[in-house]
């Protein structure tokens, strides 16, 4: 619910934080959507080249066009868990309310980061 992570381990989160850290990557934790647009609005405005984030496919859906306006081109993966779409708290979610966490697939984060970092071929 807070900016920022301590990235403790104990869930998959802050281990994906570490795997990007373990990259020389930036994260960032979001926290609602406003949170999102003023992060990829800040990203845009310091030059970053691209992103790789994690979000829901219904979440993606309803915001393609918000991510298309951000300018920035990204890699998002789909969580592991159920959503706050599917569980009817979609507007808890977006008010940074939401008390679910995301499950991020780190074995396909692991993948994408030896790509993206020239490690390996797809």
């Amino acid at each position: 619910y807070e900016k920022g992570c301590g990235s403790c381990g104990k869930c998959t989160v802050g281990m994906a934080l570490n795997m990007a850290k373990a990259e020389n990557m930036t994260p960032i934790c979001i926290t609602s959507f406003e949170d999102l647009a003023s992060e990829l609005r800040d990203m845009r405005e310091k030059g970053v080249s691209a992103f790789l984030g994690c979000c829901c496919e219904p979440f993606f859906t309803q915001h393609v066009n918000d991510f298309e306006a951000a300018g920035i081109p990204g890699i998002l993966l789909d969580i592991d868990n159920k959503t706050c779409y599917e569980l009817d708290l979609a507007e808890k979610a977006y008010a940074g309310e939401y008390e679910r966490q995301t499950a991020v697939n780190l074995g396909l984060l692991a993948k994408v980061l030896k790509v993206v970092h020239g490690h390996s071929q797809v």
